[in-house]
């Protein structure tokens, strides 16, 4: 009769909050819904074949994925006669559901090479949201090599990809340098946590209860998260890839290393790679560094938009490893008015994915001519 009782109150409500949230979606966000699938290999990917409907404060859009679980068409695993292929590894801003997927980066950029004539690309994106280069790599490892492209681009997103390129994160998957290789392993019993983890991220996104719970914590003061909820480990503060008082060898050292020595790998299977550095929000609106500086009471020039960014590129250079900065032209963009990302969300809009395109394009004409 208790629980009678309280599922008839909870459903009131529900009904009474959807009357008065005039927005009745809650944003749900792609980790907690298609990337639970366990896999043996990487952690988690996302289910195979499926479609749904991602429905957020800022997109809508149907997201489907192919027979190996990534947001992308079925692909062959040899290309076409005269196609030249690419596989682009990277996390949720490389996998895009936030944009319809003719307007990720990656189609965009096959689009360009038709309509500009040359040899047609063919770009197999494997990208997915929460993976670090560790995954990346071991996706490449096991999965993305097989499909054998004449270029690997490994998308790095600085707001977070220096974090979790130790033995232990979120996935159980982990990586090293040994005898100048990557070296991946993968934790399966820190695997078993998160998906405990995850199975109660879904619960909040599926059940009345769960979304009544969500949505009354997000539209109050407390703007909590799922991971919150769950107790998941945050991310290092943004604040610290930007403080100058950081020690820049300990926190991006072990990342930098990791990339190089993949790089050197791929050139000597007579691959093309190349690092795309895309910026964190604050490294192009630098009213939102301001904003970091006051909330952690630092001066603002305790904070270098720059540090990441010039720290790796530095140490890509030394190697002499091939890489796209993308910071000039997101900062002129957003100065000349454009959105390049999604205020809430931060990922990047589908002017941001057409800046990404035209800057790799422009990379890939110069070093090899026209494609």
């Amino acid at each position: 009769m208790l629980l009678f009782s309280m599922v008839v109150t909870v459903l009131i409500v529900e009904v009474l909050l959807s009357i008065v949230v005039k927005e009745k979606t809650v944003e749900i966000f792609e980790d907690d819904v298609i990337h639970d699938r366990y896999d043996s290999v990487v952690g988690w990917t996302n289910y195979k074949g499926i479609t749904y409907r991602l429905e957020g404060r800022e997109y809508s859009n149907s997201i489907t994925t192919n027979d190996e679980g990534f947001v992308d068409a079925f692909w062959n695993i040899t290309p076409e006669k005269g196609v030249k292929r690419i596989v682009a590894l990277g996390d949720s801003f490389t996998e895009a559901v936030q944009v319809p997927r003719e307007q990720r980066f990656t189609d965009i950029l096959e689009n360009i090479s038709t309509h500009k004539g040359g040899s047609k690309l063919e770009i197999l994106n494997f990208g997915v949201g929460g993976y670090s280069p560790c995954e990346e790599i071991r996706v490449w490892q096991k999965k993305a090599n097989l499909y054998t492209p004449e270029i690997v681009i490994m998308f790095f997103y600085v707001g977070n990809d220096f974090q979790g390129n130790f033995d232990r994160y979120g996935s159980g998957v982990y990586c090293f340098v040994q005898d100048k290789k990557v070296k991946t392993g993968f934790n399966d019993v820190q695997h078993k946590n998160d998906f405990v983890e995850m199975t109660i991220s879904k619960f909040f996104q599926e059940t009345n209860i769960g979304l009544l719970l969500l949505r009354t914590l997000r539209y109050s003061s407390l703007s909590i998260s799922v991971a919150e909820l769950v107790g998941i480990e945050p991310h290092t503060s943004i604040v610290d890839l930007f403080d100058i008082e950081k020690n820049d060898t300990s926190y991006f050292g072990n990342t930098a290393d990791i990339l190089v020595a993949f790089a050197r790998e791929l050139q000597l299977e007579n691959k093309k790679v190349y690092i795309v550095l895309i910026p964190h929000q604050a490294q192009v609106d630098l009213k939102i560094l301001d904003s970091l500086a006051n909330k952690f009471n630092y001066l603002p020039s305790r904070l270098d938009s720059n540090r990441p960014t010039e720290f790796l590129k530095n140490k890509l250079s030394s190697a002499s490893i091939p890489f796209v900065d993308l910071t000039g032209n997101f900062r002129k963009a957003f100065n000349n008015g454009s959105m390049i990302y999604f205020q809430r969300d931060g990922h990047l809009t589908s002017d941001g994915h057409m800046l990404v395109a035209n800057e790799v394009y422009q990379t890939l004409q110069s070093d090899d001519g026209k494609h």
